[in-house]
């Protein structure tokens, strides 16, 4: 039983719930604005799951019929059908753009199916076939029908309808790696919007044009973009799109090293996702979220994420979508130490992918190529981390390509292969320097230490750490932090200095009771230093958190001290 009340949601009462058997509470709001009536439905499952609806229409009916069939997708149930004597064109409109948000294209398919065929040829009818086709993943047949559109909407008797194409094609080019030409769709369309009434399509055409500047890392450009999307679309009072702004300077953030600021945002916007019912943006946000509790050392939260977006995963078409997920769910069972789940979830993905070159094999890849270096498989993971830093060229996927190059050297240092590692190391930092972004520099001195450690006689590889260790400072990003810090310590403890890698070791101490690698670290100092009881504990945590994972026999050492203790 579904139950509408006049209540505010802070008012809705358990009792009555109980009492009446309800299993859904509706809290309606109407209000008047310049456009009409706006009804706002907030739904209460009473379990922790809320959804919203939201319609503006000339008649307060009009907008109440309109937001209860939003409300009626969003909750997987099929709105009534139109009619062309119930229902003007306008409400067939939304009643589409309802169900396309709703990732429901079947629905959608089948309004427009029942709509007479004069009106199918309609360019707005035709901009929501688009738009299925879009957020199906089918970008080829997206592009096609909005290419076509676009040459019936010329500039001087159709500027808004342009503005929408324009918008449609910037989306299809940030999809198909081509930011440049997104950035040319969308400058058109707020060329044309500017100095017209149409905030909704002005706010949309500058979030994506900040999203095609934050693909080029046009970080400055992208942030500015944000602000002026976001005032346009609170004067057209979107809320929706207001979300999408806030996932959006999440991204942003995220991009640039700040993953305890970006967190917050991606945590909100998923919520705000889900209540509109707006599946596939809030699988997005879930994996901002996997990433940024990977980065802060929280993978146990990581896959809480991973589960949440699971749920709605099965219930999207777009095949994209599901395979950024997959990616993300690999990196994250791999961090609990879920090695062979991680590994079938990557080649999954690798495989349903085998087009050289392709850019979701390659995202794959490296964490696989990560697996492999753990695993002391060096050759595989230097081959794996090669090819896909070959294919990450586009500068959104900097982070990626230096995470895969890092392995590479890596693998090829431990597997004693000087040349190679050598020639590597080089192309790295010649592209670090060029593209001059912190955390690419970074890696690339890490690399930079790594390879001296393994070949440098002189001894110089300490400074390189000290190096990599304030650039990771600066960013204060705890799984760069980490790496470093990790690296250095067992590259001293294999050296015989303890004392200099208690320092190192000390710095991600802090993380040791949720990370494997920090625990391990912890517990060979600790047998090497004979501190008995530390190591124990530090052990103990290294096993609740191995999973899968070997701890090192050199962790697993009981400390000189207690072996040599006098028997009592």
């Amino acid at each position: 039983m579904i139950a509408l009340l006049q209540l505010p949601a802070s008012r809705r009462s358990g009792s009555l719930r109980d009492a009446a058997g309800f299993r859904l509470l509706v809290s309606p709001r109407a209000s008047r604005s310049d456009d009409g009536w706006r009804v706002h439905l907030d739904a209460d499952d009473g379990e922790g799951q809320h959804h919203v609806a939201e319609a503006t229409a000339h008649d307060a009916t009009e907008a109440a019929r309109l937001a209860a069939d939003k409300l009626l997708i969003a909750l997987g149930r099929e709105a009534p059908a139109v009619t062309n004597d119930a229902a003007p064109y306008a409400e067939l409109i939304k009643r589409m753009d309802a169900a396309i948000l709703a990732d429901d294209p079947a629905t959608a398919q089948a309004l427009i199916e029942r709509t007479p065929a004069v009106e199918q040829q309609a360019p707005e009818v035709r901009l929501r076939l688009a738009k299925i086709d879009f957020r199906g993943g089918h970008l080829d047949a997206a592009r096609r029908r909005l290419v076509a559109l676009l040459n019936e909407a010329p500039a001087q008797t159709a500027p808004v309808l342009r503005a929408s194409v324009l918008n449609g094609l910037g989306a299809v080019a940030i999809r198909s790696d081509q930011p440049q030409e997104a950035e040319r769709f969308f400058a058109e369309a707020i060329d044309l919007l500017v100095a017209r009434s149409e905030p909704a399509q002005l706010g949309q055409a500058y979030l994506g044009r900040a999203g095609a500047a934050k693909e080029q890392r046009h970080f400055e450009a992208a942030a500015a973009d944000y602000s002026r999307a976001r005032i346009a679309l609170k004067q057209a009072n979107d809320t929706l799109a207001l979300i999408r702004v806030e996932a959006n300077e999440g991204f942003l953030d995220l991009d640039q090293g700040r993953p305890a600021q970006a967190l917050p945002q991606f945590v909100r916007a998923s919520a705000g996702f889900e209540q509109w019912g707006a599946l596939n943006e809030a699988i997005f946000t879930y994996i901002g979220q996997i990433s940024c509790q990977l980065s802060l050392l929280e993978p146990a939260k990581a896959m809480d994420a991973v589960d949440a977006a699971a749920k709605l995963a099965t219930r999207i078409e777009n095949q994209d979508t599901r395979d950024s997920l997959s990616i993300s769910r690999g990196k994250a069972l791999a961090g609990v130490g879920r090695l062979r789940d991680a590994r079938a979830v990557l080649a999954g993905v690798r495989d349903a992918h085998p087009a050289a070159g392709d850019a979701t094999s390659a995202a794959a890849a490296i964490p696989l190529a990560q697996l492999e270096l753990d695993g002391e498989n060096f050759a595989t993971a230097a081959q794996l981390a090669a090819a896909a830093v070959d294919t990450l060229g586009q500068p959104g996927y900097t982070d990626l390509r230096a995470r895969g190059w890092l392995i590479e050297v890596e693998a090829l240092s431990r597997a004693r292969d000087a040349a190679r590692a050598s020639a590597q190391l080089d192309a790295f930092k010649a592209w670090a320097d060029e593209i001059g972004e912190p955390r690419a520099r970074l890696l690339a001195q890490l690399a930079r230490a790594v390879y001296g450690q393994h070949f440098d006689e002189s001894r110089k590889w300490r400074a390189e750490f000290d190096s990599a260790r304030s650039l990771a400072e600066q960013q204060a990003v705890p799984a760069d932090v980490a790496a470093v810090a990790s690296a250095y310590a067992n590259a001293l403890m294999a050296e015989g200095d303890l004392e200099a890698a208690a320092v190192e070791v000390g710095r991600l101490s802090r993380w040791s009771d949720r990370d494997f690698g920090c625990a391990v670290l912890e517990a060979r100092l600790y047998a090497a230093l004979g501190r008995d009881e530390a190591h124990q504990a530090a052990l103990a945590r290294a096993g609740v958190l191995a999973g899968e994972r070997t701890i090192p026999q050199d962790a697993r050492a009981v400390p000189v001290s207690a072996r040599e203790a006098p028997a009592h």
